[in-house]
């Protein structure tokens, strides 16, 4: 049987990640990612309504 990879070459173990297409790392990774990006959008928000 084929091991199942993710675009990445990571392992994915379950069929959730199967569903979704990638691995938990990446899945991780794209959240830590996004969520830096929304606090970095907040705080330039923020600095922009303080001038």
């Amino acid at each position: 049987m084929a091991l199942q990879q993710c675009p990445y070459g990571h392992t994915i173990n379950t069929s959730q990640d199967r569903v979704q297409g990638m691995c938990r790392t990446c899945r991780r990774e794209r959240d830590r990612r996004r969520l830096s990006d929304q606090r970095r959008a907040a705080q330039i928000v923020s600095a922009m309504e303080a001038h």
